[in-house]
């Protein structure tokens, strides 16, 4: 076994300290550049109107605002591109709201 190195548990960075983005395929012929997740943002997806604002920030290529994905925002191509973004997050599933089991022992 090998010690692993700092960069396992942290996201890249380029040489001005940013967040590296990822090119990532929403479908076939369909790219995304996004930037991902750092833990400290996971809880603020929680709220709505911050989770506008963290999405709309991390989707770097095409450009677009929290104002654009409240208003005009397609769901399906929306999800996709959320669901990318925990996956280059390597968000796990417990990390997710689950309300369908608020109040029920497990």
């Amino acid at each position: 076994m090998a010690l692993v190195s700092k960069s396992y548990f942290l996201h890249e960075r380029d040489e001005k300290g940013e967040l590296k983005s990822i090119t990532v395929e929403l479908g076939p012929g369909d790219e995304v550049k996004l930037t991902p997740l750092p833990e400290g943002e996971i809880r603020l997806l929680t709220d709505p109107e911050r989770g506008y604002d963290i999405i709309a920030s991390h989707i770097q290529e095409p450009k677009i605002t929290a104002e654009e994905i409240r208003k005009y925002g397609k769901d399906g191509a929306i999800a996709r591109a959320v669901e990318k973004l925990f996956e280059i997050s390597d968000i796990k599933e417990s990390f997710r709201p689950r309300s369908q089991n608020k109040g029920k022992a497990p």
